[in-house]
């Protein structure tokens, strides 16, 4: 999946879960390379927490564009607290495993991990001087 993200129009986003029982990661969604910023959002359980990889394209004030893989740790308020430890211990490692990785976003709402969101986090992170 990371390697499919990399590859630029091949996957826009990928959805991961953390199994309780064994803690192991596993891929929930693979989403199209034409798949929008809806789908994405639409993916993201509101009362379960999630990893995931997008690949977000943004275009400066002098029209250059960048895609940036952006790993997001969606932990909604409505879930529940052992999801939400879960996911926070394993958070460090399993980003580790990912290559390519540009920034990382922490979204405990939908406000959070909207687009304009996205952009302007994206935005915020190739701006520094």
């Amino acid at each position: 999946v990371s390697t499919d993200l990399k590859r630029k129009g091949a996957v826009k986003y990928a959805i991961f879960q953390v199994s309780e029982g064994r803690g192991a990661v596993t891929v929930q969604t693979v989403s199209g390379a034409s798949d929008g910023y809806d789908n994405f959002l639409e993916e993201l359980p509101p009362a379960d927490c999630r990893f995931a990889v997008y690949d977000f394209e943004y275009r400066n004030a002098d029209d250059c564009v960048f895609n940036k893989l952006v790993f997001v740790m969606w932990s909604p308020d409505g879930a529940q607290l052992k999801n939400k430890m879960l996911y926070a211990a394993t958070k460090d490692f399993f980003k580790s495993q990912l290559d390519g990785i540009s920034m990382e976003l922490q979204a405990t709402d939908v406000d959070d991990v909207g687009e304009a969101a996205m952009r302007d986090h994206v935005a915020s992170v190739l701006t520094r001087s």
